[in-house]
């Protein structure tokens, strides 16, 4: 969810980061992330090797690759790094599951 409101996200992707060794390349993934266009919310789970990025405008898929890359010399060892999916949701969607 958005901080800032209550609104969910409009855009997230699901980035797999192959080759993360420890919580440091966590850090640096997730601050590359945030630096981003677009991006408001980036969460990486080493355990899975994914990212999942959210924001409120559309995200570029190869900015999201390159910012990891180009993030320093460590990170631009990581073994592979892809999107994997894209997710939009409707602006005025309403969860028939909310209480």
């Amino acid at each position: 969810m958005n901080p800032k409101n209550t609104k969910p996200y409009l855009y997230s992707e699901i980035v797999s980061i192959e080759g993360m060794t420890c919580a440091s390349c966590v850090g640096r993934v997730e601050r590359a992330l945030k630096k981003v266009e677009g991006v408001q919310q980036a969460n990486v789970n080493l355990a899975t090797e994914q990212a999942w990025v959210q924001g409120n405008t559309q995200i570029n898929s190869g900015d999201l690759i390159q910012a990891i890359k180009k993030r320093d010399t460590m990170l631009s060892r990581l073994s592979k790094i892809r999107v994997n999916k894209k997710i939009r949701k409707p602006r005025n969607s309403s969860s028939s599951n909310e209480i």
